[in-house]
């Protein structure tokens, strides 16, 4: 009652939930846990409305790697929801092998994944169902979906090395490093493509595990990003204008030396 008019989303869970030791949530009475949601565009009275709850969707995926994972090696893979909910507890991931099953998936959803073993650096490459490249758009995943997923490592990504300076020459103690891809498509700040980056005393930096692909590169002041904290679009529209454009391909280290950016005090 007495709710204002705009968009909501109405949340169901059960009562009584506990966190499982696979991870999710399960009800006090030990049974798999259902929840559902759905929205509301409020602008008069609603009546009669119906959530449909459900255990959230099990999807089956493989680990694929560009070179043999060495004996004991292993990986993991990290559902990660894009919308902040209070009613789900997170999935649950088991693996098999280069198999791995995702259970209690509920709306859209990110999938990250690391990769150890061996001398390589591993990282992640891209994530694809059904061919198609998923790993920076939000995706709510169902059942039928098993099968058509892979998470991708690959042990030849590209780094880059530098770097940062003051006008002077002197190393830019305290600069981050900001990297971000060319593609203003990927400006969100769950891109796969960003990456941030203290520089050392000698204000040098070194950045590895990148995705391929061209990217900006901009030196930023510590007190600018005590200020924005993360990478947001508006951030990386502006930093857009004044960065230095740089194209990363596979298996190379490439080497840029950037200068310190300065901003006009507001």
């Amino acid at each position: 009652r007495n709710i204002p008019p705009g968009e909501y989303e109405l949340m169901a869970r059960p009562q009584g939930s506990m966190a499982s030791p696979g991870g999710g949530l399960v009800p006090a009475s030990g049974s798999p846990a259902e929840f559902g949601s759905v929205q509301i565009d409020l602008v008069a009275d609603v009546e009669n409305v119906l959530i449909a709850t459900t255990t959230g969707a099990v999807v089956r995926g493989e680990a694929v790697f560009d070179e043999a994972l060495p004996p004991g090696g292993r990986f993991t893979i990290s559902p990660t929801a894009t919308k902040t909910r209070t009613y789900s507890g997170p999935p649950s991931v088991e693996t098999t092998g280069t198999q791995f099953t995702m259970k209690g998936l509920f709306g859209p959803m990110l999938l990250r994944g690391n990769a150890s073993g061996g001398p390589q650096t591993w990282a992640l490459k891209a994530v694809l169902l059904r061919g198609k490249d998923i790993t920076d758009e939000p995706t709510t995943f169902a059942s039928s979906d098993s099968g058509h997923l892979q998470v991708v490592f690959t042990a030849k990504a590209p780094a880059l090395e530098g770097s940062v300076t003051l006008e002077d020459g002197q190393p830019a103690l305290g600069a981050t490093v900001v990297l971000f891809s060319h593609d203003p498509k990927t400006w969100t700040s769950r891109s796969s493509f960003n990456r941030m980056m203290p520089v050392g005393k000698d204000g040098k930096f070194l950045v590895r595990g990148l995705r391929e692909g061209r990217y900006y590169a901009a030196a930023v002041p510590p007190e600018v990003m005590a200020g924005f904290g993360q990478l947001t679009p508006e951030f990386m529209e502006t930093l857009s204008s004044v960065a230095t454009v740089v194209t990363l391909n596979e298996g190379e280290t490439r080497s840029l030396d950037l200068r310190l950016l300065k901003f006009e005090q507001q």
